[in-house]
């Protein structure tokens, strides 16, 4: 099985799909514009939800994270009801995740205002004024200053996560000057996997991820073995690699998605809606065919209920195996020789306490 509610240590909530961005790797995204099928909706607090967070499972959690696969977590209409609703019920600590670009500097210092204490805010912002926008297209730099000084202001932690590309490696020091100045307690460099086999971004025209002879200066070890790099090979990686379930056995978790959804994670429902040929959405839609229309929506069905049905007990253990039931996005990100996420903890994300020396 996967999990029991006992074992519940954090869950991952995507409260919208709405977002203002259409970063070109997102899964909001196709031929920069939204992806055609991708509904516009909103997680409500309503029964479903509020039968989960009983008084046990909200002190018994460490981490709420408010993220997702589609949308920023500042767009939702709703966000502040859910941040309100689970203090009062004893959560030890809520992390939200937003490019900074959307909302105003009250907003996000009332936001701040409520997490003192009790959590972080995090901006993912991809480099500085001239380069940001280069990925987190539609963003708005003003707007993101604006915001995280008002953030910091609040009282609340605030983080800023650079996901480092070719056209912003350059910047890490000055970003990181800049984020000490304005309060900022913590620094994450992450880098990307998803561009792994892929190099030009729309728009820009040089090598958009760090090469691996410069990956030395931020990572102790490269990606992955460099016979990865080879998608041929890499397919067969995924194929046969032993998988170890992150959010079973790191930090035992689950995700909700912005229809209500229940999963293990948020990479397995990911390409829910990728347009085109894609081993992961066609495994995705199979998976769904196998089971009744909301079988594991929070807002049907009770969390044991869920986490009893044969999907958690028993079927998803059996695609981690290497065999034709392997799901290839299980392999892929929870195998034991590639490392996708950027995650904090994992080797592709760096943290750096601002009160540390210049990184460089």
């Amino acid at each position: 099985m996967y999990l029991n509610i006992d074992q519940i240590q954090s869950i991952h909530i995507e409260p919208t799909s709405r977002c203002n961005l259409l970063c070109p790797k997102c899964a909001r995204t196709y031929h920069g514009a939204k992806a055609p099928s991708l509904p516009i909706a909103d997680l409500e607090w309503g029964a479903g939800i509020d039968g989960l967070f009983t008084e046990k499972l909200s002190r018994q959690l460490k981490l709420v994270m408010y993220c997702g696969n589609y949308g920023d977590p500042a767009a939702s209409p709703h966000i502040c009801r859910f941040l309100e609703e689970l203090l009062s019920r004893g959560v030890k600590f809520q992390a939200l995740y937003s490019n900074g670009s959307l909302k105003s500097p009250d907003w996000w210092r009332h936001l701040s205002g409520l997490l003192k204490n009790r959590g972080q805010l995090i901006f993912s912002i991809d480099g500085l004024e001239d380069t940001n926008s280069l990925y987190r297209v539609n963003s708005n730099w003003e707007k993101i200053e604006e915001n995280l000084s008002a953030a910091v202001g609040g009282g609340c932690s605030v983080r800023w996560d650079f996901l480092v590309f070719h056209h912003n490696r350059h910047q890490i020091d000055d970003a990181i000057a800049l984020a000490r100045k304005l309060g900022v307690k913590e620094f994450n460099v992450k880098r990307s996997a998803r561009y792994f086999h892929e190099h030009p971004l729309p728009n820009y025209d040089r090598t958009t991820d760090v090469r691996p002879e410069e990956e030395a200066r931020i990572w102790d070890e490269p990606i992955a073995a460099q016979d990865l790099r080879d998608k041929k090979s890499f397919e067969r990686y995924v194929r046969s690699t032993s998988v170890t379930c992150k959010t079973k056995h790191a930090e035992p978790s689950i995700y909700i998605d912005f229809q209500g959804a229940v999963w293990p994670c948020c990479w397995l429902p990911a390409a829910q809606y990728t347009v085109g040929d894609d081993i992961q959405k066609s495994q995705f839609d199979t998976l769904l065919d196998r089971y009744d229309p909301g079988f594991n929506s929070i807002i049907k069905h009770h969390i044991g209920e869920i986490l009893s049905h044969p999907f958690f007990q028993s079927d998803l253990e059996r695609f981690w195996l290497p065999d034709d039931r392997r799901l290839f996005v299980c392999g892929r990100t929870c195998g034991e020789a590639f490392e996708f996420t950027s995650m904090v903890g994992h080797k592709n994300s760096r943290l750096i306490s601002l009160e540390d020396v210049k990184f460089s």
